[in-house]
């Protein structure tokens, strides 16, 4: 009896066999490296089209809502006061050139006489004043003139730019002020898709371009557009602007590519989806995701030893391409990576290892 119980208790005190693990290395292939990101159609053009003088407003020339061409007529504003002050500037230009040529004609005339002494050099001068000062009443009633033809010419308001014209904010038979706005055109293709990227994003993206030989960031990545009620990224987009610095108060950087729009779906103001990638694939390290944890935000992953221990190793990740995680720092391709089995263990914990049985 004493024999037996001492084999049992000598059974229950021995160690437990090591973990049984799967365990592959990282797959090192060609990827389209890709970011999903929130995102709104905003406007290339958004214009306020403004009165710039004051007067009753006589015509409405568009229909609301309806497609403008640049320079399409939109309103007219009572121009008969306007007219009246042009011709009233063209007379003023008129007596100024005649008092002008008088004065120049005295000068004339008076320098003549001064070279005989007929006149007194003060005479002289006074007359070479007048000269000047008819100079300068001229340049004056140019002046005037002109601003008379800008006063009527902004009678009649049209459109700056091609576009849909909103709602009337002024109708017809009021009388309007400077700076009034009258509608807005809103330019409807192209049009911007602007996202904020992450602060860990824009690094790790100025990484994938540096080492691959990109020049800058607007030029190495390409931007694909979907709607909400559209599948998958059907539109394609260019990036045209990165802003020059990350915002403090969001952690973002905001990115802005530039859409075709040419069927007219992505209307203003509307949420897209924008999917950001290389226009080229890169060599990306690849493993499944379920070889991947999470603690505290920090990702991780269990990498075997040659003593079959294995060790803790934080890595940053990117995208999942068909159920495989890519890796961008952290591991190497010669690495042997937990893939079944890593929730028990720790660092420096003993394994028994077998090569996973499936991607």
């Amino acid at each position: 009896m004493a024999l037996t119980a001492c084999g049992k208790k000598g059974k229950a005190n021995g160690p437990p066999p090591p973990p049984e693990v799967e365990v592959a290395r990282p797959l090192n292939k060609d990827v389209f490296e890709y970011e999903i990101l929130p995102g709104r159609v905003e406007a290339v053009d958004d214009v306020e089209i403004k009165a710039r003088v004051n007067g009753k407003l006589e015509k409405v020339e568009f229909v609301e809502g309806a497609e403008i061409k640049a320079g399409d007529p939109l309103f007219e504003i009572n121009p008969r006061e306007y007219e009246a002050r042009l011709e009233a500037a063209k007379a003023g230009l008129e007596r100024m050139q005649a008092a002008m040529e008088k004065a120049e004609t005295d000068f004339k005339r008076a320098s003549t006489l001064r070279t005989s002494n007929a006149i007194s050099q003060e005479e002289l001068e006074s007359r070479q004043t007048l000269l000047l000062d008819s100079q300068g009443s001229l340049r004056a009633a140019q002046a005037a003139l002109d601003n008379a033809k800008l006063d009527l010419e902004y009678t009649r308001i049209t459109s700056p730019i091609d576009g849909s014209a909103s709602s009337l904010v002024v109708t017809r038979g009021n009388l309007i002020s400077i700076g009034d706005t009258l509608t807005t055109i809103v330019r409807q293709a192209p049009v911007y898709v602007t996202f904020e990227v992450p602060e860990r994003s824009v690094l790790r993206w100025d990484k994938i371009v540096r080492d691959n030989g990109g020049k800058r960031f607007s030029e190495s990545v390409i931007a694909e557009v979907g709607l909400l009620s559209e599948e998958g990224y059907p539109h394609k987009a260019k990036v045209d602007f990165v802003d020059n610095a990350v915002k403090p108060a969001t952690g973002t950087l905001r990115v802005r590519a530039i859409l075709e729009n040419k069927d007219r779906s992505a209307r203003v103001g509307l949420y897209a989806r924008v999917r950001l990638s290389l226009e080229k694939s890169v060599k990306t390290l690849l493993i499944p995701e379920r070889a991947v944890g999470t603690d505290q935000g920090q990702r991780f992953v269990f990498v075997l030893n040659g003593d079959n221990t294995v060790s803790y190793r934080k890595v940053k990740t990117g995208q999942v391409h068909d159920g495989m995680l890519s890796v961008f720092e952290g591991l190497s391709e010669n690495d042997q990576v937990v893939t079944e089995g890593l929730l028990t263990l720790k660092e420096g914990a003993k394994v028994n290892p077998s090569p996973t049985s499936q991607p």
